[in-house]
C-alpha cells in the first residue's frame, strides 16, 4: 500500500496525512482522457459528416433531425466526467484519523537486551543500554513499551507500559547479575517477546533484539519467521563487543543480520540507529492498515466524490437531439 507524507497534528482528522487505499485504479483516469481527447477530435457527429453527402446534410440539419457542431463547441462527454470521477472515487483517497492513536492496546515496542557474559565483560552491553534508551525515548507516542533481559534464559524486566520512564533506572543499573543462567539464548527472548504480544492482544509489533549476535541458532531463526507470520517484526540493534577472553564467543554479525531478514525487521548497529528509529516512529495508522485495520486510521473520502459524480450524471437524462 502506499505512503503519504506524515505529520503530527492535533485533532480529529489529519490532513496532511493522505494516500490513496487502492491506488491501481489510478491508471483508469488517464485512459478516460486519452478517449476523451480522441472523442473531441472526431466529434460528436462521429462518421455521420462524412458519410453524408453535404446537401443531405445541410438537408436534414434544417429539418432539426441532425446538428452539427463546429470543434469549439464540443463539450467534454458528460459520461466520460462521470467515468472519471468514480474511479477516482475508487482508488479510495483517504485522510488520517488522529483517533487512530487513542489505541494504546494495537501496537508495541519490546526491547530485549543481550546481557550475557560476551556483552558484559566486553562493555558492550553499556553501549547497547544507551541505544536501548534511545530506541524507547524515540519510538511512536502510541506504542507501548516492554523490556525483556536474556542471556541463558530471558525474563520480563517491565511489562507493557506508556511511561518511558519507568526503563529508565532498568537501563542505567548494573545487569551483570540479573540473569543467573550462563550463555545467550536469543531464541527464548523471541518466544517471550510473542508471549506477550499475545497476552496484550496486541494487533501489531516490534521487537528489537539488541545483541552482539551470540547464540543465534536454527531455534532463533525459525522464533523469528513465526514472529513474522503472527504480525511483529524483530529488528536487531548489532553491538559490537571486542573479546579477550577465547572461551567466550566471537559477535556473529551475520548471525544477527539473518534473525533481521527472517524477523522482516531492520537490521542496524550503534553507529547509526537512524534506520531503526524511523521504523519505530512510523504512524501508528500506517501499521494498522498492514495488519487489515484501515478503517481505523484513514477516513476513506471515495464514499463522498460519489456525491459530486451525481452531479453530472443526471445530466445524462437530459433530451437528446
Amino acid at each position: 500500500m502506499p505512503r503519504g507524507l506524515f505529520c503530527s497534528t492535533e485533532g480529529n482528522v489529519n490532513l496532511s496525512e493522505f494516500i490513496f487505499l487502492r491506488p491501481w485504479w489510478l491508471i483508469v483516469p488517464p485512459f478516460l482522457l486519452v478517449l476523451g481527447f480522441i472523442w473531441r477530435q472526431r466529434g460528436n457527429e462521429g462518421d455521420w459528416v462524412r458519410a453524408i453527402d453535404p446537401h443531405l446534410l445541410k438537408a436534414l440539419e434544417k429539418r432539426g433531425a441532425f446538428k452539427v457542431r463546429g470543434t469549439g463547441h464540443r463539450r467534454f462527454p458528460l459520461w466520460l466526467m462521470v467515468a472519471v470521477i468514480l474511479a477516482i472515487a475508487l482508488a479510495g483517497p483517504a485522510i488520517g484519523t488522529q483517533a487512530s492513536d487513542s489505541f494504546r492496546n494495537v501496537d508495541g515496542v519490546i526491547i530485549a537486551l543481550d546481557t550475557s557474559k560476551s556483552m558484559i565483560d566486553s562493555g558492550a552491553a553499556t553501549d547497547g543500554q544507551i541505544a536501548a534508551t534511545q530506541l524507547i525515548d524515540n519510538s511512536a507516542a502510541s506504542q507501548q513499551v516492554g523490556l525483556i533481559l536474556f542471556a541463558g534464559d530471558a525474563y520480563l524486566g517491565s511489562p507493557f507500559s506508556a511511561d518511558r520512564q519507568v526503563l529508565h533506572p532498568l537501563l542505567a543499573g548494573d545487569l551483570s547479575r540479573v540473569v543467573a543462567e550462563q550463555g545467550s539464548a536469543p531464541a527464548r527472548a523471541i518466544q517471550l517477546a510473542q508471549t506477550m504480544f499475545s497476552d496484550a492482544s496486541m494487533i501489531g509489533g516490534d521487537l528489537v533484539l539488541v545483541t552482539d549476535g551470540g547464540g543465534v541458532n536454527s531455534a532463533a531463526i525459525e522464533a523469528a519467521r513465526v514472529l513474522r507470520k503472527a504480525g511483529r517484526r524483530v529488528h536487531v540493534l548489532f553491538v559490537y563487543s571486542v573479546q579477550n577472553n577465547s572461551e567466550i564467543p566471537l559477535p556473529d554479525r551475520a548471525g544477527a543480520a539473518s534473525v533481521a531478514a527472517e524477523g522482516g525487521g531492520i537490521f542496524a548497529d550503534t553507529a547509526d540507529l537512524s534506520p531503526l528509529l524511523s521504523s519505530l516512529d512510523a504512524p501508528l495508522g500506517n501499521k494498522l492498515e498492514k495488519n487489515g485495520y484501515a478503517a481505523l486510521a484513514w477516513l476513506d473520502l471515495g464514499r463522498f466524490m460519489l456525491v459530486l459524480a451525481a452531479v453530472p450524471f443526471l445530466g445524462l437524462f437530459g433530451r437528446r437531439t
